[in-house]
């Protein structure tokens, strides 16, 4: 194996990191049942399930805290009821300028600020604001970190 290889890269973005061509942990588990299963996993275009949203949230805010406001945008609380035609417009807009970010609802936000909190204070780091989830759990702060908050677009 040569150096470059063996190095760690930070600044890969998901999609690039997941589109590359390795055996994964997964990949290695359908494999392990039998080559049919793994090639079929691998022709299947994976859709990302809530669950799976909530846990990249909770990885960026874990991990990649500098790269938040780069790939989640939160739903405001008290957005527009999507049945009035300003509601409809309002809508398309925050669509358009989430532009690929995850859309996450606000309460959702703040429970994967809890869950990221509470994972700091378990294992004996410190979240931005102690272990108090709810002042960790606040849309827009996060520390002094980049944060998703919709009105930073």
């Amino acid at each position: 194996m040569s150096e470059r290889e063996n190095r760690v890269v930070t600044t890969l973005d998901p999609v690039e990191y997941h589109g590359m061509e390795r055996l994964s942990s997964s990949g290695i588990k359908q494999l392990l049942r039998s080559p049919r299963h793994f090639r079929t996993w691998k022709d299947t275009p994976k859709v990302a399930t809530p669950a799976m949203l909530f846990g990249t949230v909770v990885h960026t805010m874990a991990l990649e805290p500098d790269r938040i406001g780069e790939r989640v945008i939160v739903m405001p609380e008290d957005s527009p009821d999507r049945r009035s035609n300003a509601g409809k417009e309002w809508h398309v807009n925050f669509q358009q300028r989430a532009a690929g970010r995850i859309v996450i609802a606000e309460e959702d936000y703040r429970r994967a600020a809890g869950r990221w909190c509470a994972r700091m204070a378990t294992s004996k780091r410190r979240c931005s604001g102690g272990t108090d989830r709810a002042r960790c759990a606040r849309p827009g702060r996060i520390g002094s970190r980049p944060t998703a908050r919709s009105a930073s677009i």
